[in-house]
C-alpha cells in the first residue's frame, strides 16, 4: 500500500513539473496521460508497481535532461554542412508558431512557395 502511495506521489510531482507543450491541444498534453495513468492505478490494484516505477523514473530522466547531458549531440550533427542553421530556424519556427495568427500563417505559406532570388 505504501508503495502505491509513493508512486502516486511521484506521478503527482511529474504532472506538476512537466512543461506545457504549446503546440498540442489541451486534451493531448502529456500531463493528461499521466493523470489517466494515475487514475487507472488508483482504480485497479492489479497494475505492476515495478513497471510503473520504471516508467516514472524514465519520465524523471526526460524531465531533468539527464540523457542530453550524458549523451550530448556533436556540432557536426547539430550544424549539417548542407544547412548549418537548420535547427536554429526550426527552433525559431516552433517558438513563433503558437503565437502566429491565421493571416501571418497564410502569408508564411505563400512566401514559402515563391522562390526569391
Amino acid at each position: 500500500m505504501s508503495r502505491h502511495l509513493n508512486l502516486a506521489a511521484h506521478y503527482t510531482r511529474l504532472i506538476a513539473r512537466w512543461p506545457i507543450d504549446a503546440l498540442r491541444p489541451e486534451n493531448r498534453q502529456f500531463q493528461r496521460l499521466l493523470e489517466n495513468r494515475l487514475r487507472a492505478t488508483n482504480e485497479t490494484a492489479t497494475v505492476d508497481g515495478n513497471d510503473l516505477s520504471k516508467q516514472a523514473n524514465a519520465a524523471y530522466l526526460l524531465l531533468d535532461d539527464v540523457l542530453s547531458k550524458r549523451y550530448p549531440l556533436s556540432d557536426k550533427l547539430m550544424k549539417p554542412a548542407s544547412r548549418p542553421t537548420l535547427y536554429e530556424e526550426l527552433d525559431q519556427e516552433l517558438q513563433e508558431g503558437p503565437r502566429r495568427g491565421m493571416m501571418s500563417y497564410i502569408w508564411k505559406r505563400i512566401t514559402g512557395m515563391v522562390r526569391r532570388q
